[in-house]
């Protein structure tokens, strides 16, 4: 169990796989971000050999956090996931004439958290039965309702925020400017129509 800023994380880790790390990582890579729900779908639909030992460690995660944390398995997302380098274990095959051939049969080392997303769920709940009372306060307080929604976040939140506002500007700017460049491409197709119909005019005079 992890601690931050008031987010509780809940992982398992397994080590020793007899998998390559990047057979691992094409599977774990489909259930970053997922709800354990939907990481239970993908991976009992993917064909690979990676599903299995997978399946078994975030199943075991989830438990963990139902068990341990008291914690509901709806409310679970996969926040992270890793898969590292392990040992090699090496073997000899005997060839002809007395030499050997080495084998090195790799391993890797899977680590699953979860986030519990229950209080966001809660909050959004709360906000979405008396959505005008928040509004309310937000208008009559601003800067204390605002310190108080960023005390809340994590970094990692805050990051996202952040990047979701920089791209809703980016947006509105590219939105501004986008007249302005259709304009220009309308008068530029219309010159490449008058450049044709020129050359088409000046051959059949030559001719």
């Amino acid at each position: 169990m992890i601690k931050k800023n008031k987010v509780v994380e809940v992982y398992a880790c397994s080590e020793y796989i007899r998998l390559s790390g990047n057979k691992a990582r094409r599977v774990i890579d489909q259930i970053r971000g997922r709800s354990y729900a939907e990481a239970l779908r993908i991976l009992g639909l993917m064909p690979y050999g990676a599903c299995e030992p997978i399946l078994k460690l975030v199943s075991s995660a989830a438990d963990n956090a139902s068990h341990n944390m008291k914690i509901n398995k709806t409310d679970l997302i996969i926040s992270k996931a890793e898969v590292n380098r392990g040992t090699i274990r090496k073997k000899l095959k005997p060839r002809a004439r007395g030499h050997s051939y080495p084998i090195k049969r790799t391993t890797c080392r899977i680590t699953i958290v979860f986030k519990d997303v229950g209080k966001v769920r809660r909050k959004v709940e709360k906000f979405l039965k008396n959505p005008e009372e928040h509004i309310e306060k937000f208008i009559n307080n601003p800067k204390e309702e605002f310190e108080k929604f960023l005390k809340n976040l994590t970094k990692e939140e805050i990051r996202e925020l952040i990047l979701t506002l920089f791209t809703i500007f980016l947006l509105m700017k590219l939105i501004r400017v986008f007249p302005d460049i259709r304009k220009v491409l309308i008068n530029m197709e219309k010159d490449s129509i008058n450049m044709e119909k020129d050359s088409i005019n000046w051959k059949k005079k030559d001719g």
